[in-house]
């Protein structure tokens, strides 16, 4: 048996909440979510996330915005840094 852990993180946002003159910005921000981040791009945070073994998500929706991982529980700390960097 594998010890695993699930962190998901959701936000009120999407496209109920995008702008009328803008109303794909939601969806747009949404797959932006899995393209790299301010500090690591793509292919380092991607690394990162194989390193544990676990997988990653990010998207948004009509009324939310989200981030999930599922690792090794050994791998916590470093799954909640992954959500919180994403």
């Amino acid at each position: 048996e594998t010890p695993l852990v699930e962190v998901s993180l959701q936000v009120k946002a999407g496209e109920i909440y995008a702008p009328n003159d803008n109303p794909v910005l939601a969806s747009l921000t949404g797959s932006l979510l899995g393209e790299g981040t301010t500090k690591t791009p793509k292919a380092k945070f991607d690394e990162k996330v194989d390193s544990t073994g676990g997988s990653l998500f990010a998207g948004a929706g009509d009324e939310l915005a989200f981030v999930s991982a599922s690792m090794l529980s050994r791998d916590l700390d470093k799954a909640m840094s992954l959500v919180a960097e994403q």
